[in-house]
């Protein structure tokens, strides 16, 4: 039984999920996207569909979640409709590969724009100024999650509204003040640039490919599940926060997108590293510039403080079940404010080593590979429970059933199947990373039969 306490409402899950998702990718995934298709018109529909497939995701995932309660999110639902062994691999995914390297991306993408906007020197004492401003980062946010859970999540509420601020003013300005704005001339640099004889297999594959640079901007959301163990009514406010969070920020993805391609042309956000300060900077000056900084910076210290607080909180329940390696340190909760210490010690641990990889655009690649694989199966695992568990209690019914689930699947499968033909040696090793987990599964059940055999795991 949980040691967590129930102390989070629905604001604080809407925060994660917005907090959570937006993070870096808002702010430099543009030109992932616009350099896979090299078209304005197909990087917005990217985003867009990658938008409604996340939107039909979450309305799916969204009944498991209401159902199923439980610290740890999608490894319980995994197991209580595939068993075990899909679980566990989940979880060792989930705990050494998606929420660390995702923590580590962030780390990496803060330290870059902090060192840029303070501009301090490129080493310490022959250390690199990036590294220790990621180490840091990553210490700090897990001492700050250790004191108190309710600490954390106001972390998570101010930074959310923080980050809605600059992110407002380029939808603002970009669409209704640019040189290429909608009210002026039309939206004149949206064009569709795909050259003449381009078969539909090709455009097919390349959108889909777009599209997995724009998932990792909206990754995030299918984690705050893993809070549901401490919210005070998850069955009513885990999808109500999901749904609503998620159609927030499809649409803000989508104008953000356009107010850069409405603020510049595709050469001009190709070639900016720092394209939401750039694009702030034409109307503000350096003022913008600097707002877009800070910006960015508080976005990036939310996103890391939400998926902290979801990382540990799967770790923690996988340590209880004994399913990872140092299972009994990933336990430990702090005496007083039962904060999971054990699974903040082992996210912050394994995200300081990706981040020293420095690969951010590779850490993002494998993690949202690795995750949409399961998630695809938590997909399938609303139509199968449906079957084997008719009378599982249900406080939300996701709508159009099984239409939208068959949406989440088919946009998922889409997801992988381009990935793999596209980015076949990345995806080739986020899968190898994946398998590693099943004779991890079977490595512990034999390590610790002996505890195993004490616990009751409930059906």
């Amino acid at each position: 039984m949980s040691g967590l306490k129930k102390q989070f409402g629905f604001w604080t899950a809407v925060s994660m999920v917005v907090g959570m998702v937006i993070g870096s990718g808002i702010f430099f995934q543009a030109q992932g996207t616009l350099a896979v298709t090299q078209s304005p018109v197909l990087s917005i529909l990217a985003w867009t569909i990658g938008g409604i497939i996340t939107i039909a995701a979450g309305m799916t995932v969204s009944e498991l979640a209401a159902a199923i309660p439980k610290t740890g999110g999608i490894v319980e639902y995994l197991r209580i409709a595939f068993g075990d062994l899909m679980s566990g691999t989940c979880g060792w995914m989930l705990s050494t590969i998606f929420f660390p390297a995702v923590i580590g991306v962030f780390s990496i993408v803060f330290s870059e724009t902090f060192v840029a906007f303070f501009q301090l020197p490129a080493t310490v004492l022959g250390v690199s100024t990036q590294l220790i401003v990621s180490v840091v980062l990553i210490v700090g946010v897990g001492g700050i999650n250790m004191i108190s859970a309710k600490f954390g999540s106001r972390t998570q509420v101010v930074t959310t509204i923080g980050k809605l601020v600059p992110i407002a003013l380029i939808i603002i300005m970009g669409l209704f003040f640019g040189e290429s704005n909608a009210v002026a001339v039309g939206f004149s640099n949206l064009t569709l640039n795909i050259p003449e004889g381009t078969s539909f297999a090709v455009i097919g594959i390349t959108l889909g490919t777009a599209i997995g640079k724009a998932f990792f901007a909206y990754a995030g959301w299918f984690d705050v599940g893993a809070i549901a163990g401490e919210m005070k009514n998850p069955g009513r406010d885990l999808p109500r926060a999901i749904i609503f969070g998620l159609l927030a920020i499809t649409i803000i993805y989508t104008l953000v997108n356009i107010a850069y391609l409405t603020t510049f042309d595709m050469d001009g956000v190709l070639n900016s590293s720092t394209i939401a300060a750039d694009t702030l900077g034409v109307y503000f000056g350096e003022f913008g510039g600097i707002l877009a900084s800070i910006g960015v910076l508080v976005s990036i210290l939310g996103a890391l403080n939400g998926v902290l607080m979801a990382g540990s909180r799967v770790a923690y329940q996988l340590g209880t079940e004994y399913r990872l390696p140092f299972s009994r340190l990933l336990q430990k909760l702090s005496p007083e404010a039962k904060t999971p210490i054990g699974g903040i010690i082992w996210m912050g641990l394994i995200a300081i080593l990706w981040s020293l990889t420095g690969q951010f655009g590779f850490l993002a690649d494998v993690g949202v590979f690795g995750s949409w694989i399961f998630y695809v199966f938590s997909f399938i695992g609303v139509i199968v429970l449906r079957k084997t568990h008719p009378h599982l209690v249900r406080p939300y019914k996701v709508p159009l059933y099984p239409f939208l689930p068959i949406v989440a699947i088919l946009g998922g499968l889409y997801f992988l199947v381009s990935s793999l033909i596209s980015s076949t040696q990345t995806s080739l090793f986020a899968l190898v990373m994946v398998l590693i987990g099943i004779p991890v599964y079977y490595g512990l059940r034999y390590f610790y039969r002996e505890e195993l055999a004490n616990i009751e795991v409930d059906a």
